[in-house]
């Protein structure tokens, strides 16, 4: 019988790291809250061939295959370090190419998932050509993004509680306004975008491309997106960081309690399930 594993779970070389992650899962505070709702939009099939497209470490890559038997995981970076597990030897395989060429034939790719990277890309559209290359005619493709920062957006708007104490204890440190901190932040994430686009932006650009989009799921809940916004923004203010394990493992408990007893129709993250449009 397999070992529990905990949804993201990532091996580790070192024992008791890999004993972590496997029972808690590697800590990443927002994909952890998406995960469900991303694993249920890629609804994967054991026959399909099915592509991770800048994978980095394999945060669901390694979920994705347990459920299909022909699994890719590929980014621009040396993913050939990445460990896979016995249990998974013959349905995952890693590859390093960039995003505008991939070693993949024409209409080969049943599914695509592309978490967080077409805001890390100067070319969205160039790298969409490829997606739509590799793709087979019935094929899906699953988006991840990241919308505007609605709770921060408000709190500048109406000289909100969070903003107003940042000024007072963080003095020039605070941004001046919602643009300038998106701007930086996105900045600080290495972000081709220094505004967060919105849904509007992603559906015109899925059409160009001959996508139609047939669903989006927003999530996190609303609830749980902007109390992690704002933490985030005082975390930035006060020049600490603003993502990584520490969030995931002081906040993913509450924030998980929000999201469940707070589904409100809209977030500030987005799921996006699209397909090619019938000719």
């Amino acid at each position: 019988m397999p070992l529990y594993s905990a949804p993201g779970y990532i091996p580790h070389k070192v024992w008791w790291k890999d004993l972590a992650h496997r029972f808690l899962g590697t800590p990443n505070l927002i994909k952890r809250l998406q995960f469900n709702d991303i694993m249920s939009a890629l609804d994967i099939k054991e026959s399909e061939v099915v592509l991770d497209f800048g994978c980095g470490i394999g945060y669901i890559t390694y979920d994705m295959a347990k459920k299909s038997k022909n699994v890719i995981g590929l980014d621009i970076i040396d993913v050939n370090k990445n460990i896979i597990p016995p249990k998974l030897k013959g349905r995952l395989r890693f590859i390093q190419s960039r995003g505008e060429s991939v070693p993949l034939e024409d209409n080969s790719v049943d599914v695509i998932l592309l978490s967080e990277i077409l805001l890390q890309i100067p070319e969205p559209m160039d790298f969409l050509n490829e997606v739509a290359r590799i793709l087979k005619p019935s094929g899906r493709i699953v988006l991840v993004n990241p919308l505007e920062r609605a709770g921060i957006l408000e709190e500048y708007n109406n000289n909100g509680r969070w903003v107003r104490f940042a000024k007072k204890f963080c003095g020039e440190r605070c941004p001046a306004s919602y643009e300038d901190y998106t701007k930086k932040l996105q900045f600080s994430f290495d972000s081709h975008f220094f505004e967060l686009p919105g849904i509007d932006f992603y559906e015109k650009l899925l059409e160009s491309k001959g996508f139609i989009v047939n669903n989006v799921i927003f999530s996190p809940s609303k609830k749980a997106q902007q109390f992690f916004e704002k933490i985030q923004f005082l975390a930035f203010c006060f020049n600490l960081p603003t993502f990584g394990p520490v969030y995931f493992y002081t906040l993913y408990p509450f924030l998980k309690i929000i999201d469940s007893l707070s589904p409100l129709p809209r977030g500030t993250g987005c799921i996006i399930c699209a397909s090619r449009k019938e000719v």
